[in-house]
């Protein structure tokens, strides 16, 4: 299995196997997420994907230079578990298989497909780019968009807390799930480093801002994806063979209004409304926090 060791985001390969031309937006998180997992895992890969903007092959356009199979929204997982059982009775399964795909495909539609490909212990790697809403069918809510957004089909703000995917992928017992930010990018290439060399199902579930959906300024798309993670509204952890453990704790933990006051799709959000997502926050991080204080017994956090 060819994969780039490195320790730092400046040590990546100059290398590219997902080139310019593609039909993601301008500061689209995913472009991010899909590039930089490519250098690490490298020429020797396999890439799945269910229907999204990245993927241009319907009309011969692809920006993939690695090969690429596409796959039904709700199939891709069962996709990849064909791929890694074929290459393997061929005597040829020395290859990356990773899937790329959003929450909608991931979450909702593909959930089915990939919980059992993580019942039968198949050895891929998926990547969920979590943009929080099916921005490929006009930026209607999903499972994971989060508590008081507006979308088309939530116009007056949804009114339920996300799927914590992340979680449920790591109660099926798979030997690695993580969660990273784009807005955090060395602790994202860190884990797909990780990811790779773990033979298994694993699972990286990448949150992934996006402008257009989230209503905000292009060049603030960082800035609000690093807010998530220092509001803890999106927590930083991996799971490594059962053993939760942190993996970013901010120093001075910011309030929600940071977060939600930098989008337009939060314009709405009553204040009970936002006392009701800063106690979402809370809880969830309390919980996170004492399976990492049960499971770590050395070592520390990581921070950018």
């Amino acid at each position: 299995m060819e994969v780039t060791e490195l320790k730092i985001l400046s040590e990546l390969p100059k290398e590219e196997y997902f080139m310019c031309g593609h039909n993601e937006c301008p500061a689209c998180g995913a472009a991010l997420v899909v590039r930089l997992a490519l250098k690490v895992l490298g020429r020797n890969t396999i890439v799945v994907l269910p229907p999204n903007a990245i993927l241009a092959s319907a009309v011969r356009l692809s920006s993939f230079m690695v090969p690429t199979a596409s796959a039904p929204m709700a199939s891709a997982a069962a996709l990849a578990s064909g791929i890694v059982r074929g290459r393997r009775v061929l005597g040829n399964d020395r290859a990356t298989v990773v899937v790329f795909g959003g929450d909608a495909s991931t979450v909702d539609m593909g959930f089915q497909a990939l919980s059992a490909a993580a019942a039968r212990g198949d050895d891929f790697l998926y990547i969920c780019y979590d943009n929080e809403s099916n921005v490929n069918t006009g930026d209607q809510a999903s499972s994971t968009t989060p508590l008081g957004a507006v979308t088309p089909t939530t116009p007056h703000g949804k009114a339920h807390v996300p799927k914590d995917m992340a979680i449920i992928m790591a109660e099926h017992g798979i030997p690695y799930v993580a969660t990273a930010s784009v807005a955090m990018l060395g602790d994202y290439v860190q884990k797909v480093q990780k990811a790779a060399l773990i033979e298994g199902p694993k699972y990286i579930h990448v949150h992934t801002v996006c402008p257009c959906a989230w209503k905000i300024p292009d060049e603030r798309m960082l800035e609000v994806g690093r807010l998530a993670v220092e509001t803890r509204a999106f927590p930083l952890f991996e799971v490594l063979r059962g053993t939760l453990r942190l993996t970013y704790i901010p120093a001075t933990c910011l309030p929600v209004d940071a977060y939600l006051g930098a989008q337009g799709r939060f314009k709405e959000i009553s204040p009970l409304g936002r006392a009701k997502f800063q106690e979402w926050v809370n809880d969830k991080w309390e919980r996170l926090y004492r399976r990492h204080t049960a499971g770590t017994t050395s070592g520390g956090v990581t921070s950018e």
